[in-house]
């Protein structure tokens, strides 16, 4: 646990190491590395947090375990103003977009690297730009081969089609 209202002057700086870390959708991180530094300013925090890592995880269309490295130095600054939470008519500037509300003046140094690791894992994640997928009837991974079942094609329009269907556009003007 680190206390931010008790960071020194000069600052919190940690280099550590951890072996493996459970990720919230199920997922790991493995051989995690990294450099965290807590900074005090003014009312705020500037974190600067280096670090790399393999995420253990699953292909998005056919299931098969995939790792990947990641590597990554973010920076932005923790505040405890709860104003940052209301909403209102103040336009979202990039200047915001690098601020982070802490609830408490306490963080868990695990959590906090377990979200900006989480944070990083792309969204889409394939083991082959190629990969074909598993077949939604059978569930064969169609990487290793074709199954038995017969695609059904769709030969109703589709909800996109009928909507346009029902607009009526006049595209001679």
């Amino acid at each position: 646990m680190i206390d931010l209202k008790t960071l020194p002057e000069e600052g919190w700086r940690k280099r550590d190491r951890c072996d493996r870390l459970r990720l919230t959708d199920g997922s790991t991180a493995e051989n995690i590395t990294y450099e965290l530094l807590l900074l005090p300013s003014k009312e705020d925090i500037y974190i600067d947090l280096k670090s790399q890592c393999t995420w253990l995880g699953a292909c998005s269309r056919c299931l098969t375990p995939v790792d990947v490295s990641l590597s990554f130095n973010i920076q932005f600054m923790g505040s405890f103003d709860p104003d940052l939470l209301e909403g209102g008519d103040h336009t979202v500037g990039k200047q915001d977009l690098d601020v982070i509300y802490f609830e408490s003046h306490e963080i868990e140094e695990q959590d906090f690297l377990r979200e900006q690791i989480e944070l990083q894992v792309p969204s889409c994640v394939l083991c082959d730009e190629k990969c074909q997928g598993l077949c939604p009837q059978c569930g064969k991974n169609w990487n290793k081969g074709s199954c038995h079942c017969q695609q059904e094609l769709i030969s109703e329009p589709s909800a996109l089609a009928l909507a346009l269907k029902k607009l009526k556009l006049d595209l001679n003007d």
